[in-house]
């Protein structure tokens, strides 16, 4: 079973609601997307604006002979359905409100996809080949973004309220477990999750300090990284690997150890392969973001020219393929980067990629491309651009996830 996750989702859920203090007033804290900076301490309930979950979609897709499963979530007529594809095929959940799938995972004969759904609030829930079960968390808004499937249990990440406070959680079965720091300021989350022997890993972030802290969680116990202080200056010379020109930049103290050093910094995906963990997302530094994953806690910087992120993670053997994207002169540009080798998908338009898996020698990459000004689903095999079906009236469509089976 191959799982992967749509946490690049949960970053845009956030920068797209509309809160009144979206103009992050003194003391709230920024968090980076794709689209800008958000503040992290909401004063309204998230499900207010859950209609423009619309741009997250997750996606499977299998090599020749292999079935290709996708999950996500498309518009049509103003309403909002989660969905999966097999082999192209498209299955729509049933509900009369908007609903939203953002991650996926396959075992055997059964399709699970983890999102939420509206019901005066939005709430957590999982689908199993289209049945829906729902996730406990209270009476006030939640979320699941990653589902994973180990020893016949189904394994859900994501967030809940709890008096006021958005906090980082997981759920096995339909048994959550909270994993909220008691030092974060206001607010967590787990954006990934994946199960290794009797261990749930999950990943995420928590406020604290007055800056967004990347972490991840070993069942209940969370690592991060030192902070440093800001009195050196290390300047990289750019990247002139692969995929062309990378930043040159100068940052402080780049001891190459921390997750969080007095800077946001974000995990998006989470895999363990040998008992190692990695992780993928990014960090701020002078107004821009910087893609990155670690292995443990080690970073390795994806550089590109101007903001970015990797949005998901995963290993072949000895080497780290990561996805997401970069900006080329205004433009986002979907790529992916084995190891620090940087593989544009698309050049022509806007374009993300969320979700990246190796299947024998085929690299399998998911996200999305604007076309006349239209977000389109798609994915790449290798550089080679695959869209998948919408309803004929559907007039916007995202993939995040990506999954193989032979």
């Amino acid at each position: 079973m191959t799982v992967f996750y749509g946490a690049d989702a949960m970053r845009s859920f956030f920068k797209k609601q509309s809160l009144p203090n979206a103009g992050c007033a003194r003391g709230l804290v920024r968090a980076y997307t794709p689209n800008g900076w958000f503040p992290v301490k909401p004063v309204k309930p998230f499900f207010l604006q859950l209609a423009l979950l619309v741009i997250f979609t997750f996606t499977s897709y299998s090599v020749s002979g292999a079935d290709v499963y996708a999950a996500g979530t498309y518009k049509d007529g103003g309403v909002r359905t989660a969905c999966y594809w097999k082999n192209g095929t498209r299955t729509d959940t049933q509900s009369v409100s908007d609903s939203y799938a953002y991650a996926i995972a396959v075992e055997g004969t059964d399709v699970y996809m983890a999102g939420g759904y509206v019901d005066g609030v939005s709430k957590a829930c999982y689908w199993k080949n289209g049945t829906r079960i729902n996730l406990p968390a209270g009476e006030s808004s939640s979320i699941a973004y990653a589902v994973t499937v180990a020893g016949g249990l189904v394994y859900t990440a994501g967030w809940y309220y709890d008096g006021g406070v958005r906090k980082a959680c997981y759920w096995k079965g339909t048994a959550i477990t909270d994993i909220h720091p008691a030092e974060a300021s206001d607010a967590s989350l787990a954006a990934a999750v994946a199960v290794a022997g009797t261990d749930v890993y999950t990943a995420g972030w928590y406020t604290g300090g007055g800056v967004l802290k990347a972490c991840y969680w070993i069942n209940d116990i969370r690592t991060d990284m030192n902070s440093y202080s800001n009195t050196e200056t290390v300047t990289d010379a750019g990247d002139s690997l692969g995929g062309g020109a990378g930043g040159a930049y100068s940052r402080t103290n780049d001891t190459s150890t921390n997750l969080n050093f007095n800077l946001s910094t974000n995990i998006s995906a989470i895999t363990v392969a040998a008992g190692v963990v990695y992780t993928a997302g990014s960090y701020s530094y002078s107004g821009n973001s910087k893609a990155c994953y670690w292995k443990g806690t080690v970073r390795t910087d994806l550089h590109t020219a101007s903001n970015a992120d990797a949005a998901s993670i995963t290993t072949a053997g000895a080497d780290v393929y990561t996805a997401g994207y970069y900006t080329d002169s205004g433009v986002i540009k979907a790529c992916y980067w084995k190891g620090r080798v940087r593989t544009d998908l698309h050049a022509a338009s806007v374009s993300k990629a969320y979700a990246i898996t190796a299947a024998g020698a085929d690299i399998y990459t998911a996200g999305y491309y604007e076309d006349g000004g239209v977000s389109k689903a798609c994915y790449w095999k290798s550089t080679v651009k695959t869209d998948l079906p919408v309803p004929a009236g559907a007039s916007e469509s995202f993939v995040y996830g990506i999954a193989v089976t032979d």
